[in-house]
């Protein structure tokens, strides 16, 4: 192939890069302590506020070198909490001191959850810390000083959703360009490059995803702006980030449109397209087969938006229906270990669905798919 055929291709692959080095800068710059550890359970990546905090360099810290910095009376319960939580892959909390670099200890609230690829395989854990030493010094109680660290972290959730929404649905569909590129023949170093391409891409993908899940949304903290939105562009953008992906998993994905849209309606078009993704995402997760549909629908006489989002997947255990929409809660145990996931989307389609004066509902059989069914008015607000 010649230098001129290829030059599309080494451009994509330096945005590759750069996206690359941009998620490394958000890592580094977010607010908390982050690590990450593989399969092995050894961590092999802390990020800059990490390695000031302790004073060391990433290879000091690297394997199990940062537990030289845990107090001695600390390491054994922080070891089997780790430990423990690791071997059976669920999320856990642990508070410890940990020395910082000028020689103090500094209580840590250390909270982690298992860290899933695209294809749901387990690649081990991402974690985030905070110094809760001032509220231990003031005798708050243990509830009460995880409650502030998560309530910091839970004051980032709407930057965290405008990243998702304007960084990750691009990264998507670099990701869908690149599997067509992918069903071309091209030499054997093309074929490596996009090859590594797509590895990047996917991995960019979770990580935001990690990341994004480390922070519970509360309806409480976003605000509900309704202004004018066009129904067809947020259909349209939805086609573009999912239909390759869904294509590509051999599924059918049928995206409609019904009834008579005023030009505009009004809602807030943040909210709208992360409650669509969210449940296509659920959807795409647990259908191996079959279809996937997304129907928007008008009704004229109530001014309502129903969004319909359906599959042939794999159902919902009746006994786990009442608490599908609470926080860290997964259809099923077996589930959760084979498909992976910290079980914050359908909680985030319900809180958002809540604040816009919404209502949801959930149709589903085992074995045989899922039917979500959101109704929210899209009237113009009064003045």
């Amino acid at each position: 192939m010649s230098e001129k055929g290829l030059l599309p291709l080494k451009e994509l692959y330096e945005d590759s890069e750069k996206t690359a080095l941009f998620y490394k800068k958000i890592f580094d710059d977010f607010p908390a302590l982050i690590w990450m550890a593989g399969t092995d359970g050894l961590c092999w990546y802390f990020n800059k506020n990490w390695l000031d905090f302790r004073g060391r360099s990433l290879e000091e810290e690297s394997g199990n070198g940062w537990t030289e910095g845990v107090h001695k009376e600390d390491f054994d319960r922080c070891l089997d909490v780790y430990l423990t939580h690791f071997n059976k892959q669920e999320s856990f909390s642990m508070e410890y001191r940990l020395m910082r670099a000028d020689g103090e200890y500094r209580w840590i609230l250390d909270l982690g959850i298992p860290f899933y690829g695209l294809e749901n395989e387990f690649q081990g854990y991402i974690g985030s810390c905070y110094d809760i030493t001032e509220e231990k010094n003031n005798s708050i109680e243990l509830s009460q000083s995880k409650e502030m660290a998560l309530e910091a972290l839970n004051s980032k959730s709407q930057l965290l959703a405008y990243v998702s929404h304007e960084i990750r649905n691009p990264l998507n569909v670099i990701n869908g360009f690149i599997t067509l590129l992918s069903q071309n023949d091209y030499d054997e170093e093309t074929n490596e490059m996009l090859s590594y391409m797509r590895s990047s891409a996917n991995l960019l993908i979770g990580l935001v995803n990690n990341l994004l899940d480390l922070s519970k949304f509360e309806s409480g903290k976003v605000a509900y702006v309704k202004e004018p939105v066009n129904i067809q562009k947020i259909k349209h953008e939805i086609d573009q980030i999912y239909t390759n992906s869904i294509e590509a998993n051999n599924l059918r994905f049928i995206s409609t449109i019904e009834g008579n849209f005023p030009k505009p309606i009004y809602a807030d078009e943040m909210k709208l397209m992360q409650i669509i993704s969210n449940l296509i995402s659920n959807a795409l997760k647990f259908t191996k087969k079959g279809v996937i549909s997304l129907n928007l629908v008008y009704e004229e006489e109530s001014r309502n938006l129903q969004i319909i989002v359906e599959d042939t997947g794999l159902g919902i255990n009746p006994e786990k229906q009442a608490h599908l929409f609470e926080e860290y809660v997964q259809g099923d145990n077996i589930i959760f270990k084979k498909y992976g996931g910290t079980g914050l989307g359908l909680s985030i389609v319900k809180t958002l669905t809540d604040l816009m004066d919404g209502d949801i509902k959930v149709n589903t059989q085992l074995g045989k798919g899922t039917r979500f069914e959101i109704t929210i008015n899209v009237e113009a607000p009064t003045s």
